[in-house]
């Protein structure tokens, strides 16, 4: 082989490694840029599972509130039925007070199953993120190993071709 074939695929393999090794830098970069917004979508869920337990907490407020409305509701229609015909009136509102304690109920048994969706699901993703989490891990540690391996070979093609110029110009 003559010594500018050699000197021609130096050059050629120095321009591809390094070619290759700003691709290689690039995919690195972009594992990093991965890896953080993944750990941001992980926060993202754990806040919104605190949230939902916030929601539950006040849920379990809602119902002792009505609880307790509803004992009231049944003193006051208990009282309205010992007053005879001067408390019927009193009985009325007694009976809409208890009826609003049981629309309520109902309505804060459906704010909790929808809690509870919204906390397994929360759940789901946080389990399926924290895998993706370690897949994205393994994926960066070979990444780097594989810039790691591409440094070397960068070297030696810099190393090579610069020998290559050096005897091509003698």
């Amino acid at each position: 082989m003559s010594d500018t074939v050699i000197s021609s695929i130096a050059s050629k393999m120095e321009k591809d490694v390094n070619k290759g090794f700003t691709i290689l830098e690039k995919n690195v970069r972009k594992m990093e840029d991965i890896k953080e917004k993944n750990s941001g979508i992980i926060s993202g869920i754990v806040s919104l599972g605190n949230k939902v337990n916030k929601i539950r907490d006040i849920v379990r407020v809602i119902n002792t509130i009505t609880d307790q409305t509803k004992v009231i509701a049944f003193n006051a229609a208990l009282e309205a039925a010992s007053a005879g015909e001067s408390g019927k009136r009193f009985s009325v509102v007694a009976g809409e007070v208890n009826r609003l304690a049981d629309d309520i109920a109902g309505l804060t048994r459906q704010i909790r199953e929808q809690v509870e969706e919204i906390q397994s699901s929360s759940s789901y993703l946080i389990v399926y993120s924290e895998e993706g989490s370690d897949r994205i891990a393994e994926g960066y540690k070979l990444i780097k190993d594989l810039e790691d391996i591409f440094m070397e070979i960068k070297s030696g093609a810099e190393i090579t071709s610069n020998r290559v110029r050096e005897q091509h110009a003698d």
